[in-house]
């Protein structure tokens, strides 16, 4: 019988406005509520299967109305304080003091999504250390998203994934995606390197 570390679930969904398509149409914008979700199995079960899924802050929208949150000055110093903060272990605050203030206006839920990320990131290492986080080259379109990726490798070889996804809006830029995940399919979406296909059977 296996042992559960952790299970925990919420999930909610991305609705819509009021008379709006039912995919995503960037030009009438969803309002953002919240998915998140972990399960992190015993680990009698680790080789077997161990999956931490989170996925987290997904904004999209195009209204010009004042920002209580702060634009990034610049990418690539925040980008290199929460890479040390991971390396550190979450080190007093680091996480905090990287993200806090810096999600657009359409996420009403930032404290939440950065204390239960830092928490599931956490929950991962187990105690383990961070042998080093490696850095995913950049994706870049139309000026307007900018996507970060990182794959960060314990000190037993373990692996999970990171995606930071920024977006500038009226010339300054935030961050509108926070997700990260140990499955295959979220760790091969963030390498850009799809599964390799199942050999026809004869």
């Amino acid at each position: 019988m296996t042992s559960t570390l952790a299970d925990f679930s919420l999930l909610c969904e991305l609705v819509p406005e009021p008379g709006g398509p039912d995919i995503f149409d960037s030009e009438r914008g969803y309002h953002w509520i919240m998915v998140f979700q972990i399960e992190l199995w015993g680990k009698e079960q680790q080789h077997m299967k161990q999956n931490l899924i989170l996925v987290i802050a997904m904004a999209l929208g195009t209204t010009s109305t004042a920002y209580a949150n702060s634009r990034i000055a610049n990418i690539d110093s925040l980008e290199s304080s929460y890479v040390k903060c991971i390396e550190t272990r979450f080190e007093n605050n680091c996480w905090d003091k990287a993200f806090i203030g810096h999600f657009d206006k359409w996420q009403k839920n930032e404290t939440t999504i950065i204390t239960k990320s830092q928490e599931a990131y956490l929950a991962w290492l187990d105690g383990h250390s961070v042998y080093k986080v490696h850095i995913i080259p950049s994706v870049k379109r139309a000026g307007v998203f900018e996507n970060r990726n990182y794959l960060v490798e314990r000190d037993d070889g373990e692996v999970i994934g990171l995606h930071v996804g920024y977006r500038k809006v009226l010339g300054s830029w935030y961050i509108y995606a926070l997700q990260g995940g140990s499955d295959d399919t979220f760790i091969r979406s963030i390498l850009d390197m799809p599964a390799p296909e199942t050999p026809p059977t004869k």
